[in-house]
């Protein structure tokens, strides 16, 4: 992509779906713009080493050519794409007559230099480090690519959205690191890898704190591990088979102590060294389908802890694509401590993808041992569910109406071990654009009394919840203007237990010209009368509930503005509050009701997270770049309630912080660009 200022940017879309874009991906190619009396032109130069081919006599190529004007909202392709038909990839066009084409070297060195500067308001003074590490791609073969990272580094990579989690479930993470998001809708295949788990927080990192003797202190005790080396193999055949290979190893990670009486300082093992690899292997097949298997191993050294899933995906498209079967599963085997567990999961779709009217009936199973979460991501154990889905789109503009989406589903959700009734649900929604650019949205969710096998944290155990009704409204703006808002309601009601909730947000868009952008966002719940677990004894036989009140405010505000086309600055701010009062206490019945219990007892949670992201970047040259990153960071979790959200915010911007000043050179050094060139260009 380029913009008529000159600055552009790149992206890999997948050939299956039209949405699944990866705007990671980054090649190194040059363009220039230029303005004539009917309008602006581009042009580029994409080197043959940007891209993978193979050798042949002669070659066609899929090829598409788009302008997009933001003004009219408009979008204009060289080769015709239906929006009513999925992805994107079978719609391009055909390039013939591609002769005489060696596939260069793909090799380049991008070697980096950083040097950071942290400082902790509770210490007087500041810690400096210098990092330094290479990443390199090599093209081993026609199709195949080896990208490696020698000590990587990605501490100026923008900081998590820290939330109060709770839920039974760990808080999910996006990820951002470049490395691990390039080219990931292959390691997707089957939902059992989540990259996150590498570098992640170290295994034993909690409890550090709970052995600590009276006399003890911890001086350090790091929350990432140091990944120390990660690689990937990647590419593509002529037959269309797809291949990846990745693998990634962490360092051991230490905690240090000090003993308060002698001064002596020890380092206790958080998490031994650590090995993650996947392997995938996709083929292409007609009709936009596909078929894959995946396999993500771990092992961590010296503690008997290895995990192993297996899975597969699939993909069938009729010849015109409008009816497709798509499946995936997996199975995981697990070693922790001695204990051994085994568990798989199936997920079955049945659609018409085409056309105004479409529909997918959905079948899950997943066994109670399911586990992948040793390298994967997963909240569902132990369930049999049911989807029917119907929608209707109307893609043509008609009348007032640019387009007009609806969907109705009804969900049936059931504990596998004995088939128990879980969760009935139906859904409706509407969404709507008129020709004005603004979007109007309804949704409705209506569920009668169910059974939650998860906020118990018992296996067997489960709560009985109301019956409750959810409506969602939301309209925007159209965003051509120079300013643009965005607004959401969300409310539900359980009458049974007089549990009521109510979401809000609002988002702002200002462009005050072709440099700076502005988007704010601030979204506000309050729940009351929510019911939720809060402990229990030591045997697990008694499970103990609160009715607690929770609000939550979070509000994020991004700056960002343009120098040049090489230079620019983003700047983000978020701060995230959550207060929770307990009103009473219960005990969980056998049969999932509850049972008031005055003798227990809970301390409030007040919960703030605040951080700031700024981020100075200069291309000074094709792949190269220069940075600078300010980040802050603020944590406070305590049992005191400040009713005033600006009193609040004061005392937050009070409290212990941590101040991260980095500055980092990156230099991309080019196989082609480097070596004498000679002959024909």
């Amino acid at each position: 992509f380029v913009t008529a200022s000159g600055v552009q940017f790149d992206a890999r879309v997948s050939s299956s779906d039209k949405e699944e874009i990866d705007e990671t991906w980054n090649a190194v190619w040059l363009s220039e713009i230029g303005f004539t009396s009917e309008g602006w032109v581009v042009e580029m130069k994409i080197p043959f080493s940007a891209l993978r081919f193979s050798k042949d006599n002669e070659d066609s190529w899929g090829i598409n050519f788009y302008r997009m004007v933001q003004r009219t909202r408009e979008e204009n392709t060289w080769s015709f794409v239906d929006n009513k038909l999925q992805g994107i990839s079978n719609q391009l066009g055909i390039l013939n007559g591609i002769k005489g084409i060696d596939p260069p070297v793909r090799l380049s060195l991008s070697p980096y230099a950083a040097s950071y500067v942290n400082k902790l308001s509770s210490k007087r003074k500041p810690g400096y480090s210098v990092k330094g590490g290479m990443d390199l791609k090599y093209g081993i073969s026609e199709g195949f690519t080896l990208d490696m990272m020698l000590i990587p580094d990605f501490g100026q990579v923008q900081s998590d959205d820290e939330i109060l989690n709770l839920t039974p479930f760990e808080t999910y993470y996006d990820e951002k690191r470049g490395f691990f998001t390039e080219g990931g809708e292959l390691y997707n295949r089957a939902e059992i890898f989540y990259s996150r788990r590498i570098g992640a927080e170290p295994l034993f990192i909690d409890e550090m704190e709970e052995g600590l003797a009276i006399n003890q202190t911890i001086v350090s005790n790091p929350r990432e591990s140091q990944i120390v080396n990660a690689s990937k193999v990647s590419g593509k055949t002529k037959k269309g088979t797809s291949i990846g290979l990745l693998n990634a190893m962490t360092a051991p990670t230490y905690a240090t102590i000090r003993n308060t009486d002698t001064g002596k300082e020890s380092h206790v093992l958080t998490q031994p060294f650590a090995n993650y690899n996947v392997a995938v292997i996709d083929q292409s097949l007609k009709n936009n389908s596909f078929i894959s298997l995946i396999n993500t191993n771990m092992i961590m050294n010296g503690i008997n802890y290895g995990a192993n899933v297996t899975g597969s995906e699939l993909n069938f498209n009729n010849k015109d694509n409008s009816y497709g079967i798509f499946a995936k599963g997996a199975f995981s085997q697990n070693q922790k401590y001695g204990e051994s567990s085994k568990g798989g999961y199936y997920d079955i779709d049945l659609a018409k993808t085409k056309g105004k009217f479409q529909f997918t009936a959905t079948q899950k199973l997943f066994t109670g041992n399911y586990d992948p979460n040793a390298l994967g991501y997963n909240t569902k154990t132990n369930i049999f569910y049911n989807r029917l889905s119907f929608d209707y789109d109307i893609r043509d503009p008609f009348w007032r109406i640019m387009n007009w989406s609806n969907n109705i589903r009804a969900d049936i959700t059931h504990r596998l071990d004995g088939m128990i009734f879980s969760q009935f649900l139906v859904h409706a929604s509407s969404f709507v654009t008129f020709r004005n650019y603004f979007t109007l949205g309804l949704a409705a969710q209506i569920s009668p009394e169910s059974k939650d096998f998860f906020e118990p944290r018992v296996d067997g155990r489960y709560y009985i919840r109301p019956g409750m009704g959810i409506v969602h409204s939301m309209l925007s703006s159209d965003y051509r203007k120079k300013l643009a808002i965005d607004f959401e309601t969300t409310y539900a009601n359980a009458p049974d237990y007089k549990q009521n909730y109510l979401e809000q947000g609002v988002g702002i868009r200002f462009r005050l010209n072709d440099r700076f952008m502005f988007i704010g966002e601030s979204n506000n719940s309050w729940e009351t009368n929510d019911r939720g677990y809060v402990s229990a004894s030591v045997n697990e036989d008694s499970i103990y509930f609160g009715g607690r009140n929770v609000t939550t405010m979070e509000n994020t505000f991004n700056f960002a503005y343009s120098f040049t086309n090489k230079a620019s600055l983003s700047f983000r701010l978020r701060h995230y509050w959550s207060r929770l009062e307990y009103k009473d206490f219960y005990l969980l019945e056998n049969n999932g009701n509850l049972q008031a219990a005055p003798g227990i007892n809970s301390p409030d949670i007040g919960y703030n997270a605040f951080n700031i992201d700024m981020i100075y970047t200069w291309n000074f040259a094709p792949g190269s770049e220069f940075s600078i990153v300010w980040k802050n960071a603020i944590e406070t979790d305590d049992d005191f309630i400040r009713n005033g959200y600006y009193d609040n915010f004061r005392r937050t911007l009070d409290s212990p912080q941590l101040n991260s000043f980095s500055v980092k050179f990156l230099y991309y050094l080019d196989y082609q660009s480097l070596k004498k060139k000679k002959g024909k260009v």
